[in-house]
């Protein structure tokens, strides 16, 4: 859970520096920002699917608590 997070962190200031700043300097409309947003939200999905795998994955822990219904 801390590697996540420092991973989020590193993530996030990387692409304030790279990409809301030099927008943000441009002045750019309220509806491109939330454009760039979507397609960062995209790109971000695509890369953790490509390392980690869309395989869904079954928690036991909870496989197990609906056994019993």
């Amino acid at each position: 859970m801390i590697i996540g997070s420092v991973g989020t962190i590193v993530t996030m200031t990387i692409a304030e520096y790279l990409l809301w700043k030099s927008m943000r300097d441009r002045c750019v409309t309220s509806t491109t920002l939330i454009v760039i947003s979507i397609g960062l939200a995209l790109f971000i999905r695509n890369k953790i699917l490509r390392i980690w795998g869309g395989i869904i994955k079954a928690i036991k822990f909870l496989l197990s608590l609906f056994k019993n219904f």
